[in-house]
């Protein structure tokens, strides 16, 4: 039995735990076994709350919309030690790569990357990625957008920034010393490169070019760096837009941290769309993950149908 009366369940305590998203650190909510309210207003049945009668708040440090809102004291359960299995499944496990390696059907990042681009169609604004090293994610990306351009001609005016030093890893990154991931910088057709350390390359002349942001793939690994990008394009992102990070798990998980400071300090809201396993990034032996997330605004975001040969074909087959 929970603290609140009701029958504690695994689903009921996944369902309280989604509720809390927003609220929390990604590793802190991986870490959350249970988690239980206790001296909430009665209110009618809530199925997505396991129909106990509870109103799960958000904290009274949100924005306020105007209204007048009574807040009720939430009493929550310290984190303790995670057991079970699916916890492993989001953050994963120290070894783990060795088990799987051989065997392990991860989506491929230009996988990712294509469904971000899919997802983002109807938000406007242009492409930046940041952290290009020989710029296969960039290839990627530019095959995605020019496929969807095809059907879609709203897409036919979004352009690709490539921002990168192109010198490496400017300090340690896990396994991986600094100047790891060193190149020249590489032949892109149609993108426009912005070489540099972000500190000096990401100017407000650059975000004048630039202008509105509808989709970011940050592959930058350090928090410092991926802290830089996310305070620089916090103006530029357009409601809805997509923020696709490559490394958010794994042995250090710099990126999530940077994510969460950004969110702290701006009051923005995200949604978690998707997380993807995938190999060590920094040349351990824990799996990492990618993720997608939207930012959440007052605009509502339309949602573009199918390109017209995947309706004909879903058509065409469902009349097999």
């Amino acid at each position: 039995m929970g603290l609140d009366g009701c029958p504690e369940t695994p689903d009921r305590a996944l369902r309280l735990i989604t509720l809390r998203i927003q609220n929390m650190p990604f590793r802190d909510l991986m870490r959350l076994r249970r988690l239980d309210a206790v001296d909430l207003p009665r209110s009618r049945p809530d199925p997505d709350i396991g129909g106990c009668g509870h109103q799960i708040l958000r904290p009274a440090s949100r924005p306020s919309t105007g209204a007048s809102v009574e807040h009720h004291p939430v009493v929550t359960r310290e984190p303790t030690a995670p057991t079970g299995r699916g916890y492993r499944w989001y953050v994963g496990e120290d070894g783990d790569w060795s088990r799987v390696r051989d065997s392990a059907l991860f989506p491929s990042r230009s996988q990712v990357l294509e469904l971000a681009v899919e997802l983002s169609r109807s938000v406007p604004g242009h492409v930046m990625e940041f952290g290009v090293w020989k710029g296969q994610s960039t290839r990627a990306i530019r095959d995605a957008l020019w496929r969807a351009s095809i059907w879609s001609p709203r897409q036919w005016t979004k352009r690709i920034y490539a921002c990168d030093s192109f010198d490496g890893l400017p300090e340690g990154y896990e396994h991986l010393g600094a100047g790891t991931f060193a190149t020249e910088v590489p032949r892109l057709i149609g993108v426009r490169i912005v070489q540099g350390f972000f500190e000096q390359s990401l100017t407000p002349a650059l975000a004048q070019e630039v202008g509105r942001v509808s989709l970011v793939h940050l592959d930058a690994d350090l928090f410092s760096a991926t802290q830089t990008v996310l305070r620089w394009i916090d103006p530029l992102l357009s409601d809805g837009a997509l923020l696709v990070f490559d490394e958010f798990g794994g042995e250090d998980p710099a990126e999530e941290r940077a994510l969460q400071e950004w969110l702290e300090s701006t009051g923005r809201q995200v949604l978690l769309i998707g997380l993807f396993s995938r190999e060590p990034s920094g040349g351990g032996d824990r799996t990492d993950r990618r993720a997608i997330f939207q930012v959440i605004g007052e605009r509502p975001v339309p949602r573009l149908p199918s390109p017209l040969p995947v309706r004909l074909r879903r058509r065409l087959l469902s009349r097999w």
